[in-house]
């Protein structure tokens, strides 16, 4: 069971395994206790998002296919071209382990920061920053695109979906005891989040 209750917390959006344990290891030495929930992809990141606001899988499809009328009337996107309703089974397949569903959950507040990779199979995070940051009930929440890439492609193309900052992942344990001494001192101690 997951029971966040009015606790904070960090949702990290991480497919390796390997790279996740440093992070958490990382944090540990700073002696940070906020905790730290991982999901090995965005599709189970936003399945559980989206549990948090209470809506069906048919609300959320329509809401986003007004959205992508709207935005991108002129220039369709490859997950548009699919169709709803092929879009609508992958944001729903029983591959992506939206964990809310098949856990008992106390459903909680939403995270205070996600920090998230970009290269991910299947919705990849320049994706998921776009969905998060167009869905009103989501858009609020920081994004912290944690990467190994250090191109200006994809830095500008993450701040362009949304992403309040760009890090690109340390090279050793030292340098991710910095990087979560940062974190929680700018996000948690400096910055004033949204309520939830």
């Amino acid at each position: 069971m997951i029971t966040m209750g009015k606790q904070r917390y960090i949702m990290v959006v991480e497919d390796s395994p390997e790279d996740f344990d440093v992070l958490e290891r990382g944090f540990k030495k700073a002696e940070i206790l906020i905790p730290l929930l991982h999901f090995h992809s965005s599709m189970e990141a936003l399945n559980t998002l989206l549990a948090f606001t209470g809506r069906s899988p048919e609300s959320v499809a329509k809401a986003q296919q007004h959205h992508q009328y709207q935005q991108h009337q002129q220039h369709p996107t490859p997950h548009e071209a699919a169709g709803d309703d092929e879009m609508t089974a992958l944001l729903y397949s029983p591959h992506t382990r939206p964990i809310a569903h098949e856990q008992s959950m106390d459903i909680g507040p939403k995270p205070s920061l996600i920090m998230m990779d970009l290269n991910m199979p299947g919705l990849d995070g320049f994706d998921m920053l776009e969905r998060l940051k167009s869905d009103p009930d989501l858009c609020r929440i920081p994004v912290l695109v944690l990467s190994t890439s250090k191109s200006e492609i994809d830095i500008d193309k993450s701040y362009a979906a949304g992403a309040n900052a760009f890090v690109s992942k340390p090279v050793d344990i030292a340098g991710y005891v910095r990087m979560a001494g940062i974190v929680k001192t700018f996000w948690f101690e400096c910055a004033m989040l949204p309520a939830g």
